[in-house]
């Protein structure tokens, strides 16, 4: 929504822009080096559990679609998110309190909320392998807005604030940002006199191109 990594061999990308108009899109990769995978075999189960304890996969509003990830070291999925409706990520919660809710209200985006990222949140409580995997990893959530972040428990910098949230914790996180970006009103201003110029131009050449009437009727009088 934004920037999700995971240091060493698992990393998460996420990378979430809010819209002014309220949705949000962006992408979201999570991977495994090509060699834990050849050693530990498939991962699929700790990337999805992760993927949809943080982000929202069946959204009321917008798109969300997953489809397999590769590169030169690592496998994963990537999970592409299309103007999502804000109201998507109020649903995600661990008990009722949301994973990561972004509201608006008024002029702010609000962002509140609890990412639960402990072993048994996660499913591998009992699973020695998937905990090796993730051992010493961190994770790191940005999310960037229309306007400049005011106030934030992350590292804010200008329109973009993140937060580094430890793997096997509960992070809390919170913020907010101006909705619109700065200089709109302006811009729109600008719009509304650049309209009423070609309007003006657009009269202007009617009445050039208008027959004078009033002389060739004064030209049929004198002959």
């Amino acid at each position: 929504m934004s920037s999700l990594v995971l240091s060493g061999c698992f990393t998460a990308d996420v990378d979430l822009t809010v819209s002014p108009e309220g949705s949000v899109s962006g992408q979201a990769v999570v991977a495994v080096d090509r060699e834990v995978v050849a050693r530990s075999g498939p991962v699929d189960d700790v990337v999805a559990r992760l993927v949809e304890d943080v982000l929202p996969t069946e959204p009321p509003s917008g798109t969300v679609t997953t489809e397999p990830y590769a590169d030169d070291e690592r496998v994963g999925v990537r999970v592409v998110l299309d103007d999502v409706g804000l109201e998507a990520f109020g649903a995600v919660s661990v008990g009722s309190t949301p994973v990561l809710q972004i509201t608006r209200d008024g002029d702010r985006y609000q962002v509140a909320g609890e990412v639960d990222l402990t072993p048994a949140t996660l499913e591998v409580a009992d699973d020695p392998a998937a905990q090796r995997l993730l051992r010493d990893a961190t994770v790191s959530l940005q999310i960037t807005f229309p306007g400049p972040v005011t106030t934030s428990n992350g590292v804010v910098d200008g329109r973009t604030v993140r937060w580094d949230l430890p793997l096997g914790e509960l992070s809390m996180v919170e913020a907010s940002a101006v909705a619109a970006p700065k200089g709109s009103s302006g811009v729109w201003l600008a719009g509304l006199a650049l309209v009423g110029c070609v309007a003006l131009v657009v009269v202007v050449v009617r009445r050039r191109r208008r027959p004078d009437r009033g002389r060739h009727v004064s030209s049929s009088g004198d002959r």
